[in-house]
């Protein structure tokens, strides 16, 4: 599980509570702009449960040779400059929007256990949008949902 918070004094209370719960891997994050999930505005405040412990650690996109970018980036004024932007993603265009995807998409490959280090799961979506299978995958989404319809 990756878990947003809005206030950085939340990450410990929701590891020591998902701890209690009995979650096995988690990463509760808030974003040093305040946002609820990684950013790339900037580091990002984590705390990790795994294997029963808890660790405290900051996430910096610059280590994956990314540049901060303001949130003004990512801002669309319609549901088409929506969709264009998420096209650009899965086009691997080079963008915020790139970063943002990459970095929360990473964390979700770790946490899961597709990767053994929140590193490998960045590289591992960057790898799934850069060869085109992760474009496939959400083709394939789009047309099983459409045949819903009708």
């Amino acid at each position: 599980q990756v878990i947003g918070v809005y206030d950085k004094s939340l990450l410990m209370p929701f590891a020591e509570v998902l701890k209690t719960l009995g979650s096995k891997h988690v990463m509760v994050v808030h974003a040093d702009v305040g946002l609820d999930e990684i950013s790339m505005t900037g580091k990002t405040s984590v705390a990790e449960l795994k294997n029963g412990k808890i660790s405290e650690w900051q996430i910096n996109p610059k280590d994956f040779g990314m540049n901060y970018d303001s949130l003004d980036s990512l801002a669309v004024n319609s549901a088409t400059e929506s969709l264009s932007m998420i096209k650009q993603v899965f086009d691997n265009k080079a963008s915020a929007a790139l970063d943002i995807v990459c970095l929360n998409a990473g964390a979700s490959i770790y946490v899961s256990g597709l990767a053994p280090s929140f590193a490998e799961g960045v590289t591992k979506a960057q790898v799934a949008i850069k060869t085109g299978k992760a474009k496939q995958k959400i083709a394939s989404f789009i047309a099983k949902t459409q045949s819903f319809t009708a």
